[in-house]
C-alpha cells in the first residue's frame, strides 16, 4: 500500500509541476523533488521492514548497488511471502489475529488481566511464547530464563 500511494502522490506532484511550470531541465519538478526527499527515509524504513519479514537483515538493502542482478534479486525478495511464525526480527505481521496484539516481550510479562475481561492468565502459554522467541533468536538463553522466572514468580502471587 505504501508503494501504491507513493506512486499516486508522485504522479500528482509531477502533474502539479507541469501545471505551475516548475519543471527543471532534468525532467523533475520542484514539487516532485521535495516530495521525493520527504519520503526517502520512510521508503528505506518500509524496505528494511519488508526485508525483516522475509528473515533478511536490513543491510541487504545495499544489494541494490549491484547493477541489474542486485535489482532483480531485491525485487524478488520484496515480492516473496514473509516467513511463517517468528524469525529473529519478530512475528509475521500477517499471522496476528485482529483481536490479538502483536507479540511483544513487554506484553508477555504484563500483569494478569482483570477477571472482568473474562480472560484467564495462562502462564504456560506465555512461557511457550517466550520459548518461541528464544528459538527464533530474539531472546538469549539468559533473557529467556529471567523472563520465565518472572512469569513463574507472578503465578505464585
Amino acid at each position: 500500500m505504501f508503494v501504491l500511494f507513493n506512486i499516486i502522490f508522485s504522479i500528482a506532484a509531477g502533474i502539479l509541476d507541469e501545471i505551475f511550470g516548475l519543471d527543471f531541465r532534468s525532467g523533475r519538478g520542484l514539487i516532485e523533488s521535495v516530495y521525493s526527499l520527504a519520503v526517502l527515509i520512510p521508503s528505506i524504513a518500509v524496505m528494511v521492514r519488508r526485508l525483516h519479514d522475509v528473515g533478511r537483515s536490513g543491510w541487504f538493502f545495499w544489494i541494490n548497488l549491484i547493477p541489474i542482478l542486485g535489482w532483480i534479486w531485491f525485487l524478488i525478495v520484496l515480492c516473496t511471502e514473509g516467513n511463517p511464525g517468528l524469525n529473529k526480527y519478530g512475528p509475521n505481521p500477517k499471522e496476528s489475529e485482529p483481536a490479538e496484539p502483536d507479540l511483544k516481550i513487554k506484553d508477555l510479562i504484563s500483569s494478569p488481566k482483570a477477571a472482568s475481561d473474562g480472560v484467564a492468565y495462562d502462564t504456560a502459554q506465555q512461557i511457550k511464547k517466550l520459548a518461541d522467541l528464544k528459538n527464533a533468536g530474539v531472546l538469549t538463553e539468559e533473557e529467556f530464563a529471567a523472563k520465565k522466572q518472572e512469569l513463574l514468580d507472578r503465578m505464585k502471587k
